[in-house]
């Protein structure tokens, strides 16, 4: 595959700053950009926009919005901040001219399982009107099931898929993930009735080690056992034209060579 159609997460080499991973990344050929909020506010929003902007990467996706029930102490305070937050989020997207913003729905917290999709449900409704009327992609990450308690109450791929069809808004779509739903064995027809919506805004990358150790063991793909080929083939049979969005969340590959890590995630990408 043309690595013009490969993007990498910034959170993949974390400790470059912005104006390297630019450099960087396009000194290895790769065409696309997922920046993270925490990593242009640390160089400054309009700065960090202006460098992206010029930078001639494609801005595949802007992570993240949402995280509605986070917090210890959540509340119905805790949601409304979050909603205003997702929505400043979708101001910046549209600055950015990015592919889609990435959103993450929030654990069960404090509130229970039936409670915290009461409380998510109509945040997620509300982001979605606003990014419709300024024309923004929102991309809904379904997560791991062990995060249900730390990040996400979206599963799986259907279940996101319902939430999108009950919401029922043109720009409201899936970040596909693959890392975080191989192992579901709904995983292809999921994929299949995405493509079949046109509801996939965005695609994560990452393989699953085995055995994996903790949240941040994931590994560069081909190194796995993710058959991400295989998954790959599906994205493209649904008509995907897309980037794939390359996310490593690691504390082994976050201390080891970027450029090894880069050169490595190209060639595989190459032979895909």
């Amino acid at each position: 595959m043309d690595p013009s159609r490969l993007s990498i997460s910034h959170i993949t080499t974390t400790n470059w700053d912005l104006p390297t991973a630019i450099a960087r990344y396009k000194a290895h050929g790769i065409g696309g950009f997922g920046p993270w909020r925490d990593k242009l506010e640390a160089l400054g929003f309009e700065a960090g926009r202006d460098l992206l902007i010029g930078s001639g990467l494609r801005v595949t996706n802007y992570c993240a919005a949402g995280f509605f029930t986070m917090g210890e102490a959540a509340c119905q305070e805790t949601v409304d901040a979050a909603v205003a937050s997702s929505i400043e989020a979708i101001r910046e997207t549209a600055e950015l001219g990015a592919d889609c913003l990435v959103v993450v729905s929030g654990p069960v917290s404090c509130f229970g399982v039936d409670g915290a999709m009461e409380m998510i449900m109509p945040s997620l409704r509300e982001v979605a009107g606003s990014a419709q009327d300024r024309g923004v992609d929102l991309g809904l990450e379904a997560l791991h099931p062990m995060d249900i308690t730390t990040w996400s109450m979206v599963r799986t791929i259907n279940q996101a898929l319902d939430m999108i069809d009950e919401i029922d808004m043109s720009h409201f779509g899936l970040m596909l993930d693959l890392y975080n739903t191989w192992w579901d064995p709904e995983i292809v027809p999921g994929i299949r009735r995405a493509g079949a919506g046109g509801h996939i805004k965005g695609v994560h990358l990452a393989d699953w080690r085995n055995p994996t150790r903790s949240f941040t063991d994931r590994t560069i793909p081909g190194r796995g056992i993710i058959p991400l080929d295989t998954l790959i083939a599906e994205v493209e049979a649904t008509g995907w034209t897309g980037s794939y969005d390359v996310e490593i969340f690691s504390d082994e590959l976050w201390q080891a060579d970027y450029d090894q890590l880069l050169d490595e995630t190209v060639a595989w990408f190459e032979k895909v």
